[in-house]
């Protein structure tokens, strides 16, 4: 993989033209009145967008093998993109499998390989499978989404590669009474660019979530609050945010919880990794407090 940082002048003419695009984008979507971000608004946009290609296109049926797959082997569109804050010029399939083993990486440290892992807002499945032997791979893995369509691709893939300890579940995060939140009690669970589709509703999925009382939460998701505007590249990320009404309000929310006793957290970090120059994550990790503790 040719992962090498780009020279300073052509680094300011990648950023910059993306910074451009990102601004037309912002103003294009000011100007357009946009429906607020719900979960009947992104089990929609899902299941007839993202979700509903992958499930048609049923692109794992080509591969031989499901490391191929989640690599997409013999992808060689060539991509500019984000691995280890540098910009580098590679091919898809090469950065996916930078994917797959920086998502290994992030997780190994937090993941008890005797345990059972639970991925939120797990679409199809595809990191839950990007773990599948990796020294972060769990004893057992749960997928859960407010997405059939997702959930059902998820099914249909782990079904094509034999894989039996992925298992596929519904799951609204707004519902703190929702059957399958007694799942996440105990366990380590964690999310990856998931809570920006909910970002108007932030409070309320993170006191469902200390309500669930899992044993650990781990968050890979983009969020301002880690952007420095006086940063390029990261006043690319702002623009882009805001263009499409991602949250910024993640980091405050536990703070504020951390502050009254509810839970403590272990690491916030900025982590410079994308498939292209922008909307790159914070790498969380927080665990719920007892009462009194």
């Amino acid at each position: 993989m040719n992962n090498i940082g780009v020279g300073k002048y052509l680094y300011l003419a990648l950023v910059a033209k993306d910074f451009f695009r990102n601004i037309l984008l912002y103003v294009k979507r000011r100007l357009i009145k946009r429906a607020i971000r719900s979960v009947t608004l992104t089990r929609h946009e899902y299941d007839e967008g993202a979700w509903q290609s992958i499930f048609a296109e049923r692109a794992w049926e080509s591969f031989d093998s499901l490391e191929d797959y989640v690599c997409a082997k013999n992808d060689s569109r060539k991509i500019v993109c984000l691995i280890d804050g540098k910009i580098s010029k590679v091919t898809a399939g090469e950065y996916y499998r930078f994917r797959r083993d920086n998502l290994a990486t992030l997780l190994s440290g937090w993941v008890d390989a005797q345990q059972e892992l639970i991925e939120l807002g797990c679409g199809y499945g595809i990191n839950l499978f990007s773990l599948i032997g990796t020294a972060a791979q769990p004893k057992y893995m749960v997928g859960m989404d407010v997405s059939e369509k997702g959930l059902t691709a998820g099914g249909q893939i782990a079904g094509y590669f034999n894989i039996d300890n992925v298992e596929f579940l519904n799951i609204d995060l707004l519902d703190v009474n929702h059957k399958n939140m007694a799942i996440i009690n105990g366990k380590t669970v964690f999310t990856y660019y998931c809570l920006e589709q909910l970002g108007n509703y932030m409070d309320q999925v993170l006191d469902n979530l200390i309500k669930a009382k899992p044993k650990r939460v781990i968050h890979i998701e983009p969020t301002r609050e880690i952007l420095d505007p006086s940063i390029l590249l990261d006043l690319n990320s702002i623009i882009y945010s805001h263009s499409m009404d991602y949250p910024s309000t993640l980091i405050a929310g536990l703070k504020a919880r951390e502050e009254v006793q509810e839970l403590k957290i272990l690491k916030i970090e900025k982590r410079v990794f994308a498939p292209t120059l922008r909307h790159y994550p914070a790498f969380i990790v927080w665990e719920p407090r007892e009462s009194g503790s």
